[in-house]
């Protein structure tokens, strides 16, 4: 079978949790031995960027969004949604590589016209949702501010929405909250939908409890301020009253780097080793005992929780979106977004009562056996 696996970004510009799991989605299928091509968007400026996958990057404006002024950026989304030149580059790549099924994923930066460019062809197209960038154009709903996405604007957003995409054979969602934000909105009204966890790399679990240190707590995320790191950092301070043989490592990076670096200046115990290798970034949870998500925004299944179950971390989470449902289904502790004095709370019982809480989600945690990447991978075959 031969694949077209879409989304805005793709290696080597990776950066977040679905271009994550394109990767893995390409690596997956070429595990099958079937045959693999990525169509993503690059920097507008670059030159020849090279993936070590086969596929196409198409110039785009998106990587430069966040430095245009406000209202720049709402005409842009308005032409990112209508962007004929990619529609028509899309047309001319299916015809080209003739593949038996087209995934999507995130589409903005490629524009939302190319669910159309796959029916013009007549190809079988899935699509899997990772955010509410089909809800509002910024993709991301904060604590707080669930208005924003109940204006008349974003209900005629929606509605166009659900026309581009209605003729979309399939559509999986990571999560029954997303799953039932969208239905709620009627983006996909006439496509069939599933909720299938994101897949998840192989990986050893930690093999050498004896290196594990229940004191080291670890955050690997974007540095990014709606991805709660202040509350983190004002809860840190809480729990080393409480436990003074804590610490901290940090691992990311993002526009709140500098902010970060100064607030932690002095404070040995918190440690911002900035971004990291993927097998680096196992060594750390390997060794950690306690993962926190404290997340601010309405995530959909972070991919940095399976990873620290599958290396034994106890997980503490924001009680927030997706979140909530996997945290539940795979065991942890949660919190009310953004309440440091809830999320010490959580922390410290986590410390104090390590070897229990282990044992108590022992049963749960075995059901990351069921978000391997072979499992995904045939799913999507059966549809």
């Amino acid at each position: 079978m031969k694949i077209a696996i879409i989304n805005n970004i793709f290696d080597p510009f990776q950066r977040g949790g679905a271009d994550k799991i394109s990767r893995n989605l390409a690596d997956g299928f070429l595990a099958t031995g079937d045959e693999i091509f990525f169509i993503a968007a690059c920097p507008y400026w670059s030159k020849n960027p090279f993936s070590k996958y086969p596929g196409y990057f198409l110039k785009s404006l998106f990587y430069d969004l966040k430095n245009f002024p406000f209202f720049l950026r709402f005409f842009w989304h308005i032409f990112d949604m209508f962007d004929f030149r990619t529609y028509y580059q899309t047309i001319k790549i299916l015809k080209k590589e003739k593949p038996d099924l087209v995934i999507t994923n995130n589409l903005k930066g490629l524009g939302y016209l190319i669910p159309r460019a796959i029916a013009s062809q007549k190809i079988k197209h899935i699509h899997i949702i990772h955010d509410i960038q089909l809800i509002h154009p910024s993709g991301l709903m904060f604590w707080g501010e669930e208005n924003k996405i109940n204006t008349l604007a974003v209900k005629v957003y929606c509605h166009i929405n659900s026309f581009l995409f209605k003729k979309t054979n399939w559509v999986i969602s990571p999560s029954q909250w997303l799953l039932d934000l969208h239905n709620a909105k009627k983006i996909f009204k006439n496509c069939p939908a599933k909720v299938t966890p994101n897949p998840i790399e192989a990986t050893k679990e930690a093999e050498n409890e004896k290196q594990k240190n229940s004191k080291q707590i670890i955050y690997v995320g974007e540095i990014v301020e709606h991805k709660g790191l202040k509350t983190l950092l004002k809860s840190i301070e809480i729990v080393k009253k409480h436990d003074p043989e804590i610490n901290l490592l940090i691992i990311g990076r993002g526009d709140w780097s500098d902010k970060l670096q100064e607030a932690i200046k002095g404070k040995d115990y918190i440690k911002y080793l900035g971004r990291q290798e993927n097998e680096q970034v196992k060594k750390y949870l390997s060794e950690s005992g306690i993962i926190v998500v404290p997340s601010l925004c309405y995530e959909n299944s972070p991919t940095v929780i399976y990873e620290g179950i599958q290396q034994n971390c106890l997980v503490v989470a924001s009680r927030i979106g997706g979140i909530t449902e996997l945290v539940r289904e795979l065991g942890g502790l949660l919190f009310v977004p953004g309440d440091e004095k809830n999320l010490s709370e959580k922390i410290i019982d986590s410390l104090d009562n390590y070897e229990r809480l282990i044992i108590t989600f022992e049963e749960k945690r075995k059901n990351i056996k069921k978000y391997k990447l072979e499992t995904y991978i045939k799913e999507i075959k059966s549809l």
